[in-house]
């Protein structure tokens, strides 16, 4: 485990916590990286809060996601060849070691949405696929959605965070970019 690990729900306790995985117990994140979360979620309009959908990953977990991404593109997609499924599964996860592993490994990067008044606000569109949607720049979305992303993306970004282009919800502070 990394040092100096915070658990948001008590460091942070402006946001609030709705991890995706059974796995993971608690939503960690490095200090540093939770001061981080507590400047944006006080730039997020009255009523507005942060939803943080997953934060620190083990290598285990981590390895668990990329696996199940990739046999989710394999079985959808009979005639790629591996390398194709790793090209495609390469897009959505971050690789669980080598030199481009993913930053929740680090305790740097959270996956993240919003919430009002304790409604989940619309980030996606049902007319669009899952790599549509997942696009930090898709001008395909209706105005209301792409309104509720501009929140999001604004506090964090005034607080320091980097977005991953490929999904709209991943950001992490400090740390590598993936490609």
């Amino acid at each position: 485990m990394i040092d100096d690990l915070v658990d948001l729900k008590t460091y942070c306790p402006k946001v609030v916590i709705a991890l995706s995985r059974g796995k993971e117990e608690k939503a960690l994140l490095k200090k540093s990286v939770a001061d981080r979360l507590n400047v944006a979620a006080d730039l997020l309009p009255e009523g507005v809060r942060f939803i943080i959908k997953a934060a620190y990953r083990t290598e285990a977990i981590q390895k668990e996601i990329y696996e199940d991404y990739y046999n989710k593109f394999k079985m959808a997609n009979p005639s790629w060849s591996d390398s194709r499924v790793k090209e495609e599964t390469d897009k959505f996860v971050a690789p669980y070691s080598g030199l481009h592993k993913s930053a929740h490994m680090l305790g740097n990067a959270i996956d993240v949405r919003l919430i009002k008044n304790g409604k989940r606000l619309p980030m996606v569109s049902k007319k669009l696929s899952f790599a549509e949607n997942a696009l930090t720049k898709q001008t395909k979305l209706p105005k209301y959605i792409r309104k509720n992303r501009k929140i999001m993306f604004d506090a964090l970004l005034q607080a320091g965070f980097k977005n991953l282009p490929n999904e709209y919800w991943h950001w992490f502070y400090k740390g590598r970019l993936r490609i």
